[in-house]
């Protein structure tokens, strides 16, 4: 089995707006996070990444600086978390 790795070598502009994506998928991350723990305080029972995911167009709209991230890459960062608890539990 063979693996490539790509390098990637990025322009200072390509690069500022790397990081602002970043920082904005980690702002989901706890965001979707906080969420999580809100819900299961108030109702006894966890929240799924269906849930989570169908409130994302929402979630885009009241933050309009998440539209030029495309769709799977938000859906992504709420997969890893829903990941992240199936492993913890």
């Amino acid at each position: 089995m063979k693996a490539y790795k790509y390098r990637l070598y990025p322009t200072p502009q390509q690069e500022a707006v790397l990081r602002s994506w970043f920082e904005l998928c980690r702002r989901l991350y706890n965001h979707a996070l906080d969420e999580r723990r809100e819900h299961y305080r108030s109702t006894g029972h966890g929240l799924s990444y269906r849930k989570q995911a169908d409130q994302l167009p929402d979630y885009k709209t009241e933050h309009p600086e998440y539209a030029a991230i495309h769709s799977q890459v938000l859906q992504n960062v709420l997969i890893r978390l829903d990941r992240a608890f199936i492993n913890f539990f």
